[in-house]
């Protein structure tokens, strides 16, 4: 049994554990107290770029996609009381055929009805920011590769020489 209670809504539910539920792996996750954690959805941002926030209506949405609904996702980057995840899926129990598939993201979702927009750069800011605030615990061998990954590029037209960085992913690798 799996005592949920949604901080926008008040709400306490209890979810039975079945099938769709899996245990939180690594057991480092279950050291957190309830309450304390706050999921991200990632590489997404307000179409408003003055303002950044999201509109009424996209949290709305959010809210009437997610409540109630049970979700898998990787997670891409973690600090102590939040996660941000992408992709997540909704797992569908296909009975007929004895499978379980998977949904669309809800990221997709939230493009294609044109409520936000794609941040592809999300995740490459956020990892050089864990990296350099020391929140994640990368060896120091990674780091060494990421240093030797920096390199000169001239481009052609400009005859500029620019860094390219390269920032490895450390999440594991999304097995539902």
């Amino acid at each position: 049994m799996l005592v949920v209670f949604s901080l926008d809504t008040g709400i306490t539910f209890t979810l039975k554990s079945n099938e769709h539920l899996y245990p939180i792996e690594p057991s480092s996750l279950k050291q957190y107290p309830p309450l304390a954690t706050e999921i991200i959805l990632c590489n997404i941002c307000p179409l408003d770029k003055i303002t950044m926030t999201f509109t009424p209506f996209t949290i709305e949405t959010v809210r009437s996609l997610t409540l109630n609904e049970i979700f898998m996702g990787r997670i891409k980057l973690a600090t102590r009381s939040c996660f941000w995840i992408d992709p997540l899926v909704k797992p569908v129990r296909l009975a007929a055929l004895k499978r379980i598939a998977y949904d669309k993201p809800i990221r997709k979702q939230l493009i294609l009805s044109k409520l936000v927009q794609s941040n592809d750069n999300h995740m490459n800011l956020l990892e050089r920011i864990a990296i350099e605030a020391k929140l994640n615990d990368v060896p120091i061998s990674n780091q060494e590769e990421i240093q030797e990954q920096t390199k000169p590029i001239i481009k052609s037209d400009e005859q500029e020489i620019v860094k390219e960085e390269i920032i490895e992913d450390f999440s594991p690798v999304f097995k539902p």
